[in-house]
């Protein structure tokens, strides 16, 4: 289920980010009870607890269409500084956690 997928966004400005949940191009249903993060790391090596971490829990991702596995993250532009440079978008779900969205992250300077 994981694709690689370069994320680009501009230093310190609010912004929806849409998710997609996908499988050899074809959308995976996001269950209700299923928990969604989406990471941001200063390096793919970081610890997932020192990460900035959204999630469906926290209100800064919301499933937009269910069955066809769409979500919109919501960022607050504090949170997006150039020391950023990793992302990843996970759905947990049974307990199971299933890597969906990950890749590089470039923080535009404007």
């Amino acid at each position: 289920m994981a694709q690689l997928l370069k994320l680009t966004l501009v230093e310190r400005n609010d912004v929806t980010v849409e998710l997609a949940a996908t499988r050899s191009g074809v959308p995976v249903a996001i269950d209700p009870g299923a928990d969604l993060e989406l990471y941001l790391k200063t390096t793919e090596y970081q610890d997932d607890s020192e990460a900035i971490v959204l999630s469906r829990d926290g209100g800064e991702i919301v499933v937009t269409n269910d069955a066809a596995g769409l979500a919109e993250a919501t960022i607050d532009g504090t949170l997006i500084t150039t020391d950023l440079t990793f992302w990843r978008y996970d759905l947990i779900d049974g307990g199971a956690r299933h890597t969906v969205l990950y890749g590089p992250l470039e923080v535009i300077n404007v």
